[in-house]
């Protein structure tokens, strides 16, 4: 297997190296992928009885079936340590997999745990159940319920670590316990990008799932990515793979390759959706994006700003559009700029997709809001 090395941070490290915007590279999917974890099997439980004031609530899952005595854990802060201190803690799911955490307005970062003893620092003991949610922040409004599933992984044994030459991490990327090959394996050196923008590596893993880098002694995020429908960039869709392991953030020491199997689930839109009722939209954002003529423009994806520059990263990403050009995102109440374009990550291409527009701090009209796009001149 091909071991891939990582200068250490500042040392030479060239400029364009392993760039990752917003976090979200992906791959080509491969024809003997594994089947993809279907919605939870049953009829789907009814809503918790409404109640006044705002917070998350929602359904936690393993493998398709709803999971009783789960934990939401809400932090202030992205990619929490052990030394963590949760800001609030629910009650643990019931017989049906439902939750409720009352939290007042804001962002928070969500982590569901199911263990033996106290939900935080989370022990990581074979069996317990962990998902740390890739679509944090969460946005609370007030006097609503922002809708938050989870797909849980079930923890296994922990593997030794690897005496070797140099040091880094080493180990397999799982799908529901089998091998997934051509996922992508993403290390950070911290969590203060929420994990988007610049990565320090992004490396592939070889058909079995496994991969191995070379690293500084040091501590890092290690997440793994794996997008079914191809191209580079985005957020993760329907049918992606994405997996954050309990152990972040993860210690590599001198000497040593410190072994991970990184468990992946998919995204959680059917559990979010479930109790979706008509008119009902806390902490959601739709529109649609479409060419000259109102032809849907497919595959493109709308990035949110909070400056009318529109540079850096941005607060938000939706996409790809659908078929019909329509895209959904979770969002805050604000005033953005936003940027529908073809690509992520650079300045515009000549030809490429691309349309602004202003969403007013009112918020969008009945029906979502619309965005003209058009092909980029160039410079």
């Amino acid at each position: 297997m091909k071991e891939h090395r990582l200068r250490h941070p500042g040392r030479g490290l060239p400029a364009k190296a392993l760039t990752l915007l917003l976090g979200l590279l992906a791959v080509l999917v491969l024809p003997d992928a594994p089947a993809v974890a279907g919605p939870p099997s049953g009829p789907a439980p009814p809503p918790l009885p409404a109640i006044a004031g705002s917070g998350v609530e929602g359904l936690a899952a393993l493998r398709g079936d709803f999971v009783s005595g789960v934990v939401v854990l809400a932090f202030g802060a992205p990619g929490p340590g052990p030394r963590a201190r949760p800001l609030a803690v629910s009650g643990g799911t019931d017989g049906s997999g439902r939750y409720r955490l009352s939290l007042k307005p804001g962002s928070y970062y969500l982590a569901a745990v199911k263990t033996a003893g106290a939900p935080w620092p989370f022990p990581a003991a074979k069996g317990d159940l962990f998902c740390y949610y890739l679509g944090n922040p969460i946005v609370v409004e007030s006097g609503k319920m922002t809708r938050v599933g989870f797909n849980m992984v079930r923890i296994g044994n922990a593997p030794p670590p690897i005496a070797g030459e140099g040091a880094g991490i080493a180990g397999q990327v799982l799908f529901e316990g089998k091998p997934l090959g051509r996922a992508y394996v993403h290390v950070y050196r911290d969590a203060a990008s929420n994990f988007r923008g610049m990565g320090l590596a992004a490396v592939p893993t070889a058909e079995d799932g496994r991969f191995r880098i070379k690293l500084p002694p040091g501590s890092y995020y290690v997440l793994a990515r794996k997008r079914r429908g191809g191209g580079m960039y985005g957020p993760p869709g329907k049918d992606d793979y994405i997996g954050y392991p309990p152990g972040n953030p993860v210690a590599v020491r001198p000497g040593a390759f410190t072994s991970l199997l990184l468990e992946t689930t998919t995204r959680v839109d059917l559990l979010e959706e479930i109790w979706s009722r008509e008119g009902e939209s806390a902490g959601w954002f739709e529109g649609q994006v479409t060419e000259s003529g109102g032809k849907p423009a497919a595959g493109l994806y709308v990035l949110f700003y909070t400056d009318s520059a529109m540079s850096g990263t941005p607060a938000f990403v939706a996409g790809p559009t659908d078929d019909e050009g329509r895209f959904r995102v979770r969002a805050a109440a604000g005033k953005f700029h936003l940027l529908a374009r073809s690509n992520l990550g650079g300045p515009l291409e000549a030809g490429e997709w691309y349309g602004t527009a202003l969403l007013d701090a009112g918020g969008a009209p009945a029906g979502g809001f619309r965005i003209g796009v058009s092909r980029f001149p160039g410079k």
